[in-house]
């Protein structure tokens, strides 16, 4: 990317601006970017119409990777100078580092061949080009699972093929079927299988999406026979990502409606933290009518070609639905806590990726005795097609 530093430094009153400006290269030479814009920041507001000040502070900002401080301040050079081919072309690399490539590609449109900087104009038409009309991808996941001093379940294995349509880079179509093959203690010679069925369909971009989940399993364990579920999923990304969740299940003994509220927050250098907390209303038929809640927190880092995490989760929770990961824990017992942690690796147009979780189980009834574990370790393959 080829971005040019703006060359007006204009001059009223000339030797308090012009003396602002070189310290505050100093400190930007220094990496002090805070202290530089906010050495600049009160005299732009005394002079608001002076273009070299607010062209200068959204260069620092972007410089500093606060993308959107530098579109507000690009904006404000754009409205100051409406000509300014440094304020448009500024404003497009804001907005395709944010992400916002479909309002960047107009702004970058004219310049690519009109202007001096046509080659950063050029570049910026290649870091976001048209959306293609449709994009797929596909990935299978394997799991083992291992249930611990429990009556119902010995282990299993769980294979899971899933296709993804993004539709004009913004509408998406999921859809995710799951075999499971279950081996209860004392018959380990013959499983009974679990089919699951994931579908999605969302509506977003980055700075805010829907999507809607429907889930239909059919147990054949004896347990919960079939079982449908599903959910709504709202995001806003200010900063981060904010969520909410909502989800319903409907068992043949049991109705249990789970909200959950989370706010991923980007920590800088890849790494991010995202606190949520959640709350469950159950009516079943053998353990009456209540509420329960729990907490969540993961630590998560992600670079150019691939990412890490750790989560733990504390509360009680009764077969909770989490639908946006295709996943429903219809398990006999409820979960107390439990703790995850994971990664994935791009190769190329392949992503490998492997998931280890632990969850400690009790009997839905209350009683803990014994305490009952269920682990599970799962690796998935997945290519853009």
């Amino acid at each position: 990317m080829l971005l040019l530093a703006p060359s007006a430094h204009g001059a009223e009153p000339g030797d308090v601006i012009r003396d602002a400006f070189v310290e505050a290269e100093r400190l930007v030479g220094g990496g002090d970017h805070a202290r530089a814009t906010a050495l600049l920041e009160p005299l732009a507001a005394r002079y608001p119409d002076d273009y070299a000040l607010a062209i200068e502070i959204a260069w620092i900002d972007f410089r500093a990777g606060r993308f959107v401080a530098a579109e507000d301040w690009y904006r404000r050079a754009g409205a100051i100078s409406p000509d300014s081919v440094d304020a448009r072309l500024g404003l497009a690399w804001t907005l395709a580092r944010l992400g916002r490539c479909d309002e960047a590609r107009p702004l970058f449109a004219p310049l690519a061949g009109a202007t001096p900087r046509n080659r950063s104009a050029a570049e910026g038409m290649a870091a976001c080009p048209p959306p293609r009309p449709v994009r797929a991808a596909a990935a299978a996941s394997l799991i083992g699972h291992l249930y611990q001093n429990s009556p119902a379940r010995h282990y299993a294995f769980s294979f899971a093929p899933s296709l993804r349509l993004t539709l004009f880079d913004q509408w998406v179509i999921a859809a995710t079927y799951r075999l499971s093959d279950f081996l209860t203690p004392g018959d380990e010679s013959h499983g009974s299988a679990q089919h699951d069925v994931h579908l999605e369909a969302g509506v977003g971009n980055l700075r805010r999406g829907l999507s809607l989940y429907y889930s239909l399993l059919d147990d054949q364990t004896g347990f919960f026979g079939i079982s449908q579920h599903a959910g709504v999923v709202g995001r806003l990304s200010p900063w981060g990502d904010a969520t909410v969740e909502i989800d319903a299940s409907f068992y043949r003994d049991a109705t249990a409606v789970r909200g959950e509220l989370g706010w991923r927050l980007p920590l800088g250098y890849g790494l991010s933290v995202r606190p949520a907390a959640a709350m469950q209303v159950v009516r079943a038929d053998a353990y009456g009518t209540g509420a329960l809640g729990a907490g969540f927190l993961t630590l998560a880092w992600e670079g150019a070609r691939g990412g890490l995490f750790s989560s733990g989760k504390y509360g009680e929770e009764f077969r909770p639905a989490y639908l946006s990961r295709a996943i429903v824990y219809d398990l006999p017992e409820r979960i107390e806590w439990g703790a995850s942690a994971g990664g994935h690796v791009q190769l190329g147009r392949v992503t490998l990726g492997a998931v280890w979780e632990f969850d400690r189980l009790r009997s839905a009834d209350g009683d803990a005795n014994p305490n009952r574990n269920a682990s599970y370790l799962g690796v998935t393959v997945g290519s853009a097609l």
